[in-house]
């Protein structure tokens, strides 16, 4: 997999039952670290311990996303709204997205800038 990745923002998509992107965190910093590092973070990011070890049973290393608190999207962005619109399924994980998709999700979310 990548070595470096480079991200400024993440937007927060929530599955069942809302089903949509419902606010935007701005990364601070990207780390890559072993596993037994990741594990130790664990308290203090969005993923319980029991649930880290599982996913990451296959892995060396992880990447960790520092992030400043979230913002709200002053609109949520349902998820039959992007599909219909624009084809969107709700990734496993995540997708990277293009500078459009990026001022879509800004402009339907009507984000603060």
């Amino acid at each position: 997999g990548p070595t470096k990745i480079f991200v400024n923002q993440i937007y927060v998509y929530i599955k069942g039952p809302v089903k949509s992107i419902i606010g935007r965190l701005e990364v601070i910093k990207v780390k890559q670290l072993c596993i037994s590092e990741c594990i130790d973070l664990s308290s203090k990011g969005a993923i319980k311990k029991k649930e880290l070890v599982q996913y990451a049973t296959n892995y060396e290393k992880l990447f960790v996303f520092y992030v400043k608190p979230m913002k709200k999207a002053n609109s949520q962005i349902s998820y039959f709204q992007l599909r219909e619109r624009y084809n969107f399924n709700a990734p496993q994980n995540f997708v990277i997205l293009s500078k459009e998709g990026k001022e879509i999700i800004e402009k339907l979310g009507k984000f603060k800038k």
